[in-house]
C-alpha cells in the first residue's frame, strides 16, 4: 500500500506532472503546484520531535492545524499551546474503530455504511471531542484504497467547515466520546488479510487506482467518476447510532 499511496506519485507520478506544466484547472494539484497556485508558503516537516518541531510552531503561530493522513503523534506542550484548535480527519466511525487501518476493518466487520470522524486532538489517540461524523455506502465493486480516499474526502470537507467557524470568530465544540464502544485496532495479520479477501474485498485494484490518479492529469472534457454520499449535518451526534 505504502507503494500505490506514498511512492509512486511523490516520486514518480507528482515529478512528471510538475514538469508537463499542465493547466490547473478541473484537476487536483500536487503539493508543489498547490503552494503557488493559492499563495500558500510551505514547508517539510520530517519529524515532530522537540525542539526542533516546538520551535516551528512557535516561529509560525498556527491559528488552527488539521491531521490528515498523518503518522505522527502531537507533543504534549503543542497541544497544550493551541487547546480546541488541532483537529484529525480520522476515516473510521469513533469510538468504535479507533486506531490504524480503520477503513479495512469497517468492511471487513461488515459494516453498510463507513464512517469518517473529524475530532480534536487531545492527549490520547483518537479520543477527543468528535466535531463532525459523516457516512458513506460500502460497495463490494471497490477497493479498499477507494472507501479511503471517498472518506477522506468527507473530513477535508469538514474541517474547511471549522476553519470558516474559527475564521468567524467562533470556537470549535465537539461530542465527547463514549469510551464503553471504544475499539482500538492495529494492522491487520495474515489470517484477517485473508479474510478480508474472502468477504470480496480488495486493498487496491487497478481500475480504483486509475481513477484517483488522473485527478492529477485531468483533461477537458473527461469527467471523473461521480460519488454521492450521505452526511450527517450538524455538530453533534449520538455515539451509539451507527445507521
Amino acid at each position: 500500500m505504502e507503494f500505490f499511496e506514498s511512492e509512486f506519485p511523490n516520486n514518480v507520478l507528482f515529478p512528471l506532472v510538475e514538469g508537463e506544466s499542465l493547466p490547473h484547472e478541473e484537476r487536483q494539484l500536487t503539493f508543489a503546484e498547490f503552494g503557488p497556485t493559492r499563495g500558500i508558503t510551505s514547508r517539510v516537516l520530517y519529524s515532530l520531535q522537540p525542539p526542533d518541531f516546538e520551535a516551528f510552531v512557535e516561529q509560525f503561530q498556527p491559528e488552527i492545524i488539521i491531521s490528515a493522513r498523518f503518522s505522527f503523534i502531537f507533543d504534549d506542550a503543542v497541544i497544550s499551546s493551541f487547546p480546541g484548535k488541532i483537529i484529525n480527519v480520522h476515516p473510521g466511525a469513533l469510538p468504535r474503530y479507533a486506531g490504524l487501518f480503520p477503513v479495512f476493518w469497517q468492511l471487513l466487520e461488515g459494516q453498510e455504511k463507513l464512517g469518517c470522524s473529524v475530532h480534536l486532538i487531545d492527549r490520547g489517540i483518537d479520543t477527543g471531542d468528535i466535531l463532525f461524523l459523516d457516512w458513506i455506502d460500502a460497495n463490494k465493486e471497490k477497493s479498499m484504497l477507494w472507501h479511503q480516499a471517498r472518506l477522506y474526502e468527507l473530513g477535508v470537507d469538514r474541517a474547511v467547515e471549522a476553519i470558516n467557524t474559527l475564521r468567524r470568530g467562533g470556537e470549535l465544540h465537539g461530542t465527547s466520546q463514549k469510551f464503553g464502544q471504544r475499539k482500538y485496532f492495529r494492522l491487520p495479520e495474515e489470517h484477517e488479510l485473508s479474510s478480508f479477501r474472502s468477504s470480496g474485498f480488495s486493498l487496491i485494484n487497478t481500475a480504483d487506482y486509475l481513477d484517483l490518479i488522473t485527478g492529477f492529469v485531468h483533461t477537458p472534457g473527461k469527467t471523473r467518476e461521480s460519488h454521492s454520499v450521505r452526511r450527517t449535518r450538524g455538530t453533534t451526534y449520538q455515539h451509539s447510532e451507527f445507521p
